[in-house]
């Protein structure tokens, strides 16, 4: 908003990438790319995203998770500091945050009882899917050529529309390969 307003010439710090902004924003090379997380209490049944449709949900106001949990049609409560939000799951008050999940190491951390849960669920039926279309270079990989891997992560980021964190994918895509050997 204050890059909008005028009050600020650069945002250096965290702004997610959508068509919207890239019409009144002239984005660098994304530098870093967050996944959103769930952080709930130790003894939550909260295992995934879906799990999340009858519960109490907090996310911070503007920020990707709040996108993210609109996408999904369900309802919450938006707050506009994080320590807001996480004190709600705290006391009770809700039964989840989605939020960045370098924050929520940090709010996890600082807060004794709680957790963060990350669906993969998504990544991996996408993973899956990329594997079963792409027989040859699969073959490739399973026989040791690691340079495909890059051509895979590729054709997930691009399935994903960049909403998936590079690493994660790494990590889950060389797991369901493992399944496959």
């Amino acid at each position: 908003l204050a890059l909008e307003n005028g009050q600020v010439d650069a945002v250096i710090a965290g702004m997610t990438i959508t068509d919207e902004k890239k019409d009144a924003v002239d984005f660098s090379k994304p530098y870093y790319t967050a996944k959103q997380v769930m952080i709930v209490k130790e003894d939550s049944d909260i295992q995934k995203a879906s799990d999340m449709a009858d519960k109490k949900i907090v996310v911070l106001q503007g920020f990707t998770g709040e996108t993210c949990v609109n996408e999904m049609g369900y309802k919450y409560e938006s707050f506009k500091k994080g320590t807001e939000a996480i004190m709600e799951l705290v006391n009770g008050k809700c039964d989840v945050v989605v939020i960045d999940s370098a924050t929520a190491e940090k709010y996890v951390e600082d807060n004794e009882g709680l957790k963060i849960v990350e669906d993969t669920g998504l990544l991996e039926e996408t993973i899956n899917r990329i594997l079963d279309a792409n027989p040859g270079p699969l073959s490739e990989l399973l026989g040791g050529k690691d340079k495909v891997m890059g051509f895979f992560v590729g054709q997930i980021m691009k399935e994903m529309k960049g909403k998936a964190n590079p690493a994660s994918v790494r990590e889950t895509l060389m797991k369901e390969v493992e399944k496959r050997k």
